[in-house]
C-alpha cells in the first residue's frame, strides 16, 4: 500500500473527481454507510453498487490500496470509535442508546392507537416551546412532505390561538423535555394551559416527554416516552434528544402510513 497521510474518507473526496462512473457509485455507498461496509465482502459491495468486482478492486486501487481487504480493514481501523476524544464518543453512544430506549419503552398498541387517532384528524397541530419547538417543526416539516394536514406553534399565545378553531375531530402533538414532572412545584402555564385547553375542548392530544410519570404524561390521552441524556456547560443543560427525534419521525411517516401514503424505503437522505 502507497504511504498517505489523508483518512480513507478524506482520500475518497480528493479522488473522487477523477473516478469513473462505477467508482463514483462505489464511492458514494461507502462514504453513506462506512459501518455497512466493515461487514461486506468484495461480492457484497460490488452487489449494492449495481457494479463489478473489477470496479471494486480498481476503487480501492485508486485509493492506493492492494486490495479489497486493506481497504476494508483500514476502515475498520478509522471507524473504531476514537479514544482519545471522550466527548466524541460520548455523544456517539448516547445518541445510538436514546434511540435504542426509546424504542424498546415504546407501547406498541398505544403507538397504534395514537397514529389511528391523528391519521383521522382533520388537522393535526404539533406544539413545543425554546428547542422542543425545532422537534415541533420536525414532525411538521415531515407531515408537510407527507400532504398530511398540519401546523405548528411554537409560542402558547399561537397555540391558543390556533385552538379556538380545532375540536375533537382534530389532534394536537405536545413536546416537552422535562413534561414537569410530579416532583415540579407547579406546572408550567405554556404547557398546563395548552393541556387543559385541549380538555376542554376534547381534542385528542398526545404527549412526548423524557419522563414516564411526567405531568404531561398523566394529563394527556396518550403519554409518550423519549429518551435524552444531557451535559452541562457552564451550568446551563445540553440535551442529547436523539430518542425525541426518532420518535416525532416515526409518528409523522407512520401516520402518512396509515392514510395510504406511498412510502419508499430508499436509505439515504
Amino acid at each position: 500500500m502507497k504511504q498517505w497521510n489523508r483518512t480513507t474518507v478524506n482520500r475518497i473526496q480528493e479522488t473522487y473527481p477523477g473516478m469513473t462512473r462505477a467508482q463514483k457509485k462505489i464511492a458514494r455507498f461507502v462514504l453513506r454507510h462506512p459501518v455497512e461496509v466493515l461487514t461486506m465482502s468484495l461480492d457484497g459491495l460490488a452487489s449494492r453498487t449495481d457494479t463489478s468486482r473489477a470496479s471494486v478492486l480498481r476503487f480501492c486501487g485508486k485509493l492506493a490500496f492492494d486490495g479489497f481487504r486493506e481497504f476494508r480493514q483500514k476502515m475498520a481501523e478509522e471507524t473504531v470509535r476514537p479514544q482519545d476524544d471522550s466527548m466524541l464518543s460520548w455523544c456517539m453512544a448516547t445518541s445510538e442508546q436514546c434511540v435504542r430506549d426509546t424504542f424498546a419503552a415504546l407501547d406498541r398498541q398505544q403507538f397504534k392507537k395514537a397514529v389511528n387517532r391523528c391519521a383521522g384528524a382533520r388537522r393535526l397541530v404539533w406544539y413545543g416551546i425554546a428547542e422542543s419547538g425545532f422537534l415541533a417543526e420536525i414532525g411538521n416539516h415531515k407531515c408537510m412532505h407527507l400532504g398530511i394536514d398540519a401546523v405548528c406553534s411554537r409560542e402558547e399565545n399561537h397555540f391558543l390561538d390556533l385552538m379556538s378553531g380545532l375540536s375533537s375531530d382534530d389532534a394536537v402533538v405536545i413536546i416537552s423535555q422535562s413534561g414537569k414532572g410530579i416532583h415540579a412545584e407547579t406546572v408550567a402555564n405554556y404547557l398546563r394551559v395548552p393541556v387543559e385547553r385541549c380538555r376542554a375542548q376534547d381534542v385528542y392530544t398526545v404527549g412526548i416527554s423524557s419522563d414516564r410519570l411526567s405531568w404531561l404524561s398523566r394529563h394527556v390521552d396518550d403519554g409518550f416516552f423519549a429518551q435524552s441524556k444531557c451535559i452541562r456547560a457552564n451550568g446551563n443543560p445540553v440535551v442529547i434528544k436523539a430518542g425525541f427525534e426518532a420518535l416525532v419521525s416515526t409518528l409523522a411517516v407512520e401516520i402518512g402510513r396509515f392514510q395510504g401514503v406511498h412510502l419508499t424505503i430508499d436509505g439515504d437522505g
